[in-house]
């Protein structure tokens, strides 16, 4: 009980980005560390990944201060953690470790293999979202579809109540945009490509960190005027609150733009640095020479960090501060395996490599997500706001004809029983619905930010509100005009 609650507490801070991870543990397994001595090593990380090496400083500590055998330490903490990859590498590493095998040679072997498995599980992983955004598109158009037919059907045969298989076509979107948001969340984990990094521009962080609670704020607002307004007002004020929901996920958006075009020049970037750090111990010479041949935002990024460090400023904050205010998590990310294996190996050639690797896969993973992404947008944006224009015009429709039915009905019998404020109700509860799933399947193939997913649900419930007010009110006057014969004969009726 008391190693259970020993290792708890010196777990607390794991994390879970395991490529990571992995990268900085294979860029610490130089040949003459044997097994205590590496997670020695490991266990001195500072800065960001200490917390990624949680586990590593849990064995160390069973080695060191209980005398645990390293086989028996590296069993109880694989039983103590929780994160998944974690829990598997640490666990693979204690059966490695009782067959013989050297920790620093397991390391390299499940790096490689890391690489492969997780390339291949992740496209599976977007085959599937794309399998799954191709089925949601096709329920968001076969729903609309039952919808329009079950209201015309029931305008004309008696034995269909318009209300409860309105109501039912209702539940079942948004029950499918449940299960459906459910799945994709297995499949797809969440990512970002904005840094938490305290050198990050506030402006950035806050709205990064506020989107989650704005898009839900944004949701609650929208269901909340649905209930609350009449249809044509709840339309307006959807729209308006997704209008300003979208100005403030811009300004982050605006702010972070750059950040992919920056993450396409790291690799070469940083595998330059490394290279050239080892050979000139001068950190402001080595960045002068690294400027050589880069423009733009990465130029400017090596001219603020040279200003740095020739004014004193210590390596590690420079290169901290200026990279974290590219708002990039990938350079933020390198900067503390660059800077953490230089501290603990003394020189940054070994992991020039590693980092220009690392980045290498995730920038190929990102531009595979990216493509899913746009390709989810680019077919369930149009399926949104075509729904949008159905639910419009057929409620228009059904409008009309409760309006006329008292003088067609003598030789069109009519069954016009439902209120046409539930109809209303519906059809926007279904476009809210619609939206929230749609952009959440865009953010978890693209993972990008959370405010990105802002405004893309902003952008979408724009799009359907306006789309169902204008079609609505456009439709409703077309019809009248068309009819307009129709009052001049109620009182003959």
């Amino acid at each position: 009980m008391r190693e259970r609650q020993l290792l708890e507490r010196l777990l607390r801070s794991s994390t879970a980005d395991h490529h990571l991870t992995i990268t900085y543990l294979k860029a610490l397994a130089t040949d003459e560390l044997d097994d205590v001595t590496y997670f020695d090593l490991v266990s001195s990380t500072e800065g960001t990944l200490r917390e990624q090496v949680s586990p590593f400083r849990a064995v160390r500590y069973l080695l060191k201060e209980w005398s645990y055998p390293l086989s028996r330490a590296l069993r109880s903490v694989a039983m103590a953690v929780r994160e998944r990859n974690s829990k598997s590498l640490v666990d693979k590493m204690s059966k490695a470790v009782e067959a013989g095998m050297r920790v620093v040679n397991f390391v390299r072997l499940e790096y490689e293999r890391f690489r492969d498995f997780g390339r291949r599980e992740m496209e599976g992983a977007l085959e599937q979202a794309r399998t799954l955004s191709d089925l949601y598109v096709t329920l968001i158009s076969t729903l609309t579809f039952l919808f329009a037919a079950f209201v015309v059907a029931s305008s004309t045969f008696s034995g269909i109540s318009a209300a409860e298989v309105v109501t039912l076509i209702a539940l079942a979107a948004v029950a499918s945009s449940i299960g459906v948001s459910f799945v994709a969340w297995r499949i797809l984990k969440p990512d970002t490509i904005i840094t938490s990094s305290q050198y990050a521009p506030l402006l950035v962080k806050t709205i990064e960190s506020l989107s989650m609670l704005i898009a839900l704020s944004l949701l609650g607002t929208s269901i909340a005027s649905v209930m609350l307004l009449d249809p044509p007002i709840a339309d307006l004020t959807i729209a308006a609150a997704a209008a300003v929901s979208l100005s403030i996920g811009s300004v982050g958006w605006f702010k972070t733009r750059k950040v992919p075009a920056l993450d396409e020049e790291l690799p070469l970037l940083f595998r330059s640095l490394a290279e050239i750090m080892s050979h000139i111990k001068n950190p402001a010479a080595s960045v002068e020479v690294v400027m050589i041949g880069h423009r733009g935002r990465v130029r400017r990024t090596l001219e603020e960090l040279k200003s740095l460090l020739s004014s004193g400023v210590e390596l590690g904050v420079a290169m901290r501060s200026t990279f974290g205010r590219t708002c990039s998590k990938l350079a933020t990310d390198s900067v503390e395996l660059l800077l953490e294996c230089n501290r603990l190996l003394g020189s940054t050639r070994a992991v020039g490599n590693e980092v220009f690797v690392y980045l290498n896969d995730k920038l190929v993973l990102r531009r595979k997500r990216l493509q899913l992404a746009g390709y989810v947008k680019g077919i369930s944006l149009p399926s949104v706001g075509t729904s949008a224009a159905v639910f419009g015009v057929v409620g228009s429709l059904y409008s009309l004809l409760q309006d006329i039915s008292a003088v067609v009905s003598t030789f069109l019998p009519l069954r016009l029983d439902m209120p046409i404020d539930l109809m209303w109700r519906v059809t926007i509860i279904m476009l809210i619905a619609f939206s929230a799933t749609s952009s959440l399947l865009i953010h978890l193939a693209s993972g990008t930010s959370r405010t990105r997913l802002l405004v893309d649900l902003a952008t979408f419930l724009v799009v359907g509100s306006l789309v169902h007010f204008l079609t609505m009110t456009g439709t409703t006057a077309l019809l009248k005009s068309l009819t307009i014969h129709y009052e001049n004969l109620i009182p003959v009726g």
